[in-house]
């Protein structure tokens, strides 16, 4: 694999000063001026390295054109050069020039670069073809990606769908979209295409929950909001009896089970993705002991009885909570807060069946508690926060978190992850230290619970991550793609130098290696490690709009990266102006409406008739890529390493410390 480093440039040059930071910091006058200035060296090698790097430069900016001439002078130099002919062929597709494209591509073939440079290759002459319109060719294009190549599986799969539903064959497009999102189930595209097939073939159940899966993804866009409106005058019972949650019955915890005392934290629940405050019109609320309501020393405390269900809701007339027994009799109103606390200390409370007057965006299930819960009492509504000890907490934190892993190393190297996080923010201030929902720490209950999450707690009791530098506690991600924020590479071989246009492309370009730490277990399923995703362009526009009047959407251009390549900052580029955002929520908010796998990831702008139609994206890995790769700790533990092993790689610099 190409690598284009900074200390390659200074020999090929004799230049005394490596302008290419300036890439990654933002600095895009600056980089452009050093590469243009490297391409008039007297080194063939350098002239052409540094013309890649102007041309993938361009590319990022919006302008093909550009890119597509740097190419040519690239060329000129390595006619035979196989990448640097893929890398045309794709600004020609980019300009729109799907003639052109298709006979680069079937060039690029003719050149023998490998099987990477030729499958891609064949996705891009497919997807010259399907922006033709040339629809049945773009699908046998396809069909050979989809059967032989597992890292074109989803995008294949996604443009299958569409190659079907142009050609009118729906039940054919059904099937491929399933095995889009089966592939990839974060592919925002895909769950549109689900949406509008649903919708056209007058499936209001289906298309409803499609809308509310989107409009969870994005609250604020109007559009899915006034589709989900539109269906749900077709539904034939409360939009809420559609939604999956999970029900539970009866506490599944029948003995108090408490564990070792640790530090205390406040747990808000029903937190929305974005990390707000739930706010709850009405509860119910039931225990294998007996508990106690209790607002404050005036007040009486009311007791409920073992398994008896006590109903709790606010009256919007008088602004009270009122609490009412197993038949129906109003005990007592509170105008501000009361505490729900089990009588006999390590027995669980079950909240179920919350209702709010917002049903999206938030996870609405039953969930078993340990600890106590305090109920604070606006003047609209309800907001609840448990109370619970970080040992008590850990196992259910664990269970939502552990996603595929399944190793008792990985386990345990979670759970002491894990366990740091919650120390760490264990009084931290404010109404609740962690929210519930992905955006702090997702938490579903005790009824989560299984007996290898226990087993790994108590393996693992009292362990934290300590460090002397004032460093964040608790980070995991799914997959890194091969390497760490931290500098933990899992991609044997892979030289991590400061990221460029070019060397960040064939990063995103290459295949991983068989030996890759954090490889899928399912070899289809790659999406989480390497991914692309096409995005279409009046989308982005829409959800820029909200916030920034730049006129017509021309470019969106990676501006900003840290160290390892991860986006900081992007532009977006209008007819009218440009915008610059900062931050990944930020960033997957307006990209994809929060559904980018990481700020790994590069850009390549797809043009009709001079207009931004689509925007591909390159990327690689999920999460912040921080802390402990889940994927990479499975393969560290198939090849024997123990979770303190883990943590020494994903962690350098901190050691374990029980408390």
């Amino acid at each position: 694999m190409r690598r284009f480093l900074c200390g390659a440039l200074l020999f090929l040059s004799g230049t005394a000063f490596c302008g290419v930071d300036s890439c990654s910091e933002g600095k895009k006058e600056d980089c452009s001026a050093f590469f243009k200035s490297q391409a008039a060296s007297s080194s063939p090698e350098a002239r052409f390295a540094a013309l890649e790097e102007l041309a993938f430069l361009s590319l990022e900016a919006g302008d093909a054109a550009a890119s597509l001439d740097y190419w040519n002078q690239a060329l000129s130099i390595k006619p035979q050069d196989a990448f640097a002919s893929l890398s045309k062929a794709w600004a020609q597709l980019s300009l729109g020039d799907e003639k052109a494209a298709v006979a680069g591509f079937e060039r690029v073939v003719s050149l023998g670069g490998g099987p990477e440079i030729s499958a891609d290759a064949q996705f891009g002459t497919a997807l010259a073809h399907f922006s033709a319109k040339r629809y049945e060719k773009a699908a046998e294009l396809l069909s050979g990606l989809y059967s032989r190549e597992p890292f074109y599986i989803a995008i294949a799969s996604e443009l299958l769908a569409e190659c079907y539903l142009a050609l009118n064959k729906i039940p054919t497009a059904q099937i491929y979209l399933q095995q889009s999102l089966a592939h990839d189930p974060r592919n925002y595209s895909s769950l549109v295409l689900e949406a509008g097939i649903y919708e056209a073939a007058k499936n209001p159940v289906s298309a409803w929950q499609a809308y509310a899966s989107l409009s969870s993804l994005d609250p604020e866009d109007e559009f899915f909001s006034r589709k989900l409106a539109k269906l749900s005058k077709n539904l034939k019972s409360a939009p809420i009896n559609y939604l999956s949650y999970n029900r539970l019955s009866r506490p599944l915890q029948t003995e108090p089970s408490a564990a070792a005392d640790s530090p205390v934290l406040k747990l808000g629940l029903f937190s929305d993705r974005r990390g707000a405050a739930g706010f709850l019109n009405s509860f119910e609320v039931v225990s294998a002991s007996s508990l106690t309501f209790s607002a404050g020393k005036s007040k009486e405390a009311a007791v409920a009885q073992p398994d008896k269900t006590w109903s709790i809701s606010f009256n919007p007339e008088t602004q009270l909570a009122e609490i009412r027994d197993n038949w129906g009799n109003l005990i007592f109103s509170e105008a501000e807060k009361f505490s729900i606390v089990p009588a006999i200390k390590g027995s669980s409370l079950l909240v179920k069946n919350a209702r709010f007057g917002e049903i999206l965006n938030r996870d609405l299930g039953d969930r078993e508690l340990r600890g106590s819960l305090s109920v604070s009492v606006s003047t609209s509504a309800m907001t609840l926060v448990n109370a619970v000890s970080a040992e008590d907490c850990l196992p259910g934190a664990l269970a939502s978190a552990r996603g595929a892993a399944s190793s008792s190393e990985t386990l345990k190297a979670l759970a002491v992850v894990l366990r740091s996080r919650l120390v760490s923010a264990a009084g931290s201030g404010g109404a609740y230290d962690l929210c519930d929902s992905e955006k702090c720490l997702l938490y579903q209950g005790t009824n989560m619970e299984s007996p290898e999450v226990k087993a790994s707690a108590k393996a693992t009791l009292g362990e934290i991550l300590v460090s002397t530098e004032p460093v964040s506690y608790g980070d995991f991600h799914t997959a890194c793609g091969g390497f760490t924020a931290q500098g933990a590479v899992d991609w044997p071989g892979l030289e991590i130098s400061t990221p460029t246009p070019a060397s960040l492309a064939v990063r995103f370009f290459a295949r991983p290696p068989e030996d890759l730490l954090c490889a899928a277990k399912d070899p289809t399923l790659w999406a989480e490690v390497k991914w692309i995703v096409i995005i279409d362009a009046r989308d982005v526009q829409r959800r820029l709009d909200r916030d920034f009047k730049i006129g017509k959407l021309k470019a969106v251009e990676p501006l900003k990266r840290s160290p390892d390549g991860r986006l900081v900052s992007v532009r977006f580029i209008g007819s009218s102006g440009s915008a610059e955002v900062e931050g990944s929520e930020k960033i997957s908010a307006i990209i994809s409406a929060g559904a980018l796998r990481s700020t790994l990831f590069n850009v390549t702008p797809l043009y009709r008739k001079g207009n931004l139609e689509k925007i591909l994206i390159r990327g690689i890995g999920t999460g912040s890529g921080s802390g402990l790769c889940l994927a990479g700790a499975e393969g560290m533990a198939a090849r024997g390493k123990s979770y303190r092993e883990i943590l020494a790689h994903y962690f350098p610099g901190y050691e374990i410390s029980a408390k």
